[in-house]
């Protein structure tokens, strides 16, 4: 399949990523039981295919090669050739997101025409991104935990009808750093901005053959990559650049994170990224009373991220650290926290993901928040996180409520 005049050699299984170097741009990818997988590089403007290289090195189960010629802003995805069918099969005529992708070519769309047969039509691309920069940022401003006050907000409903916003950055990460909004939120009194998911995510098939979108981003397809639709051109340096402009009004930016489950859904959800590369490895999987399998549904969207996992482990934690070091976030509000704690089924505080989380030197200062529940069996777990964490209370929530309502009993 290389029909590619570009100079190709073994490269390295490290970093995952694309990597660009004085050598050109190293491709890492993590893919589980496949027979080959394809590199599929873009034209930036069009989408055109430019060229389908085979990867030519394995190192476990991370495939790679460095690709001369490869510059800033090339497209890229993945086709996987595993060669006979399965309950997880991915067929080559899916084109497939890196998991480690910095940056997408464009938001992701559920549609049903583009998706059957070959979906490099609907697929959006992974952005080779330039190397970080090692430029000085404003410093994270430092909240006493008994003084933080949080204000949870929607980067685009923040600001999309804002009349001190310049139109073409209303509802868009500058808009949301724009000092007309700033100077609201300090005048609040707040410490901290809760954002909405601000990762990639896609609108759920079902929610989209009825007109309707998944407005707050809940349906994740990557990890690192900032959601294009907040961005005028550039979501990454945007992102970066609104969170520097929290910090500099002495803000503290927190996201909401969603490793609970992903775009991917269930049985019949397509398959983007995860269930192309490691299917056996991304989600959790249950044994019927017929001794099928079939996804685990703990989060209610389908499927449940297997946290636990290696593969999923080291994932995540890569994500954290990125969005804390890179995109430069003072902390994080975990989705359906409890799914993070499934080892693999049942919740436990001592599951390898909340241990990894708790050991590790990047995330030491960060702000962790727990929405500590689930919907799968046991998936209750107010007051366990620890006193590392901080936790969504709802029950303190409902008592407060009740008390301002009014309510009698």
């Amino acid at each position: 399949m290389n029909f590619t005049s570009r100079e190709v050699d073994l490269g390295s299984p490290f970093p995952l990523g694309a990597t660009l170097t004085e050598e050109g741009c190293n491709f890492a990818v993590t893919c589980t039981d496949a027979r080959a997988v394809i590199l599929c590089l873009f034209h930036a403007d069009t989408e055109e295919t430019l060229d389908e290289i085979v990867m030519p090195a394995k190192s476990g189960d991370v495939w790679h090669a460095r690709i001369k010629g490869v510059g800033e802003g090339m497209l890229y995805g993945y086709r996987v050739d595993r060669g006979s069918e399965s309950l997880h099969y991915s067929p080559t005529d899916k084109l497939l997101i890196d998991p480690y992708a910095r940056q997408l070519s464009r938001p992701m769309h559920w549609n049903a025409r583009q998706y059957q047969g070959d979906s490099q039509f609907m697929v959006a691309k992974g952005v080779v991104v330039a190397a970080p920069e090692s430029a000085a940022r404003p410093p994270k401003p430092a909240i006493e935990k008994h003084r933080r006050i949080l204000y949870e907000a929607h980067v685009k409903g923040l600001t999309q009808r804002h009349p001190d916003v310049p139109a073409e950055q209303q509802g868009k990460y500058l808009g949301a750093s724009h000092p007309a909004v700033l100077s609201h939120l300090k005048s609040l009194g707040i410490t901290s901005v809760q954002f909405m998911p601000l990762a990639s995510f896609m609108p759920e098939p079902y929610i989209t053959e009825k007109g309707l979108t998944n407005y707050w981003g809940y349906n994740p397809v990557n990890y690192f990559a900032p959601e294009p639709r907040y961005a005028h051109s550039d979501p990454l340096s945007e992102c970066k650049t609104m969170v520097d402009e929290y910090h500099k009004a002495g803000l503290e930016v927190i996201v909401d994170v969603v490793y609970n489950h992903t775009a991917e859904g269930g049985k019949d959800g397509p398959v983007l990224c995860f269930r192309g590369m490691f299917p056996h490895q991304a989600y959790l999987m249950e044994q019927t009373a017929k001794g099928g399998l079939v996804y685990s549904n703990h989060s209610g969207c389908g499927n449940t991220v297997y946290s636990a996992h290696p593969i999923m482990t080291t994932l995540i934690m890569d994500a954290l650290r990125y969005w804390v070091s890179e995109i430069g976030v003072d902390g994080f509000r975990f989705d359906l926290a409890a799914c993070l704690g499934r080892d693999p089924q049942q919740f436990s505080v001592f599951a390898g993901l909340l241990r990894a989380i708790h050991q590790d030197p990047v995330l030491k200062s960060a702000v962790l928040i727990a929405e500590p529940w689930d919907i799968g069996p046991g998936g209750y777990q107010l007051g366990t996180f620890g006193a590392r964490w901080l936790e969504c209370n709802d029950k303190f929530r409902d008592c407060v409520r009740a008390f301002w309502r009014g309510d009698k009993g």
